[in-house]
């Protein structure tokens, strides 16, 4: 399933290991593939959607490794 920008929004971008998401370390946090993506005018690619579980809630953002250990991360609006 494909999901297109509209519905999704650029958040931060941060290096491996220190990027903070739903008020925790996103790294410290076991990141499930989901069958979703989403595409990025900029990046013409899929980004995949990932689930991570905090606090008995589960998240769903979108990450893209755009260098080396640096990531763009997307959220649901």
């Amino acid at each position: 399933m494909k999901f297109f920008e509209k519905s999704w929004k650029y958040i931060k971008t941060g290096v491996d290991g220190n990027v903070r998401l739903f008020g925790v370390n996103i790294f410290n946090f076991e990141w499930k593939i989901t069958n979703k993506t989403i595409q990025i005018d900029d990046f013409h690619h899929n980004i995949p959607v990932f689930q991570v579980v905090v606090s008995d809630k589960t998240y769903e953002f979108a990450a893209d490794e755009v260098s080396n250990c640096v990531w763009k991360f997307y959220v649901y609006k």
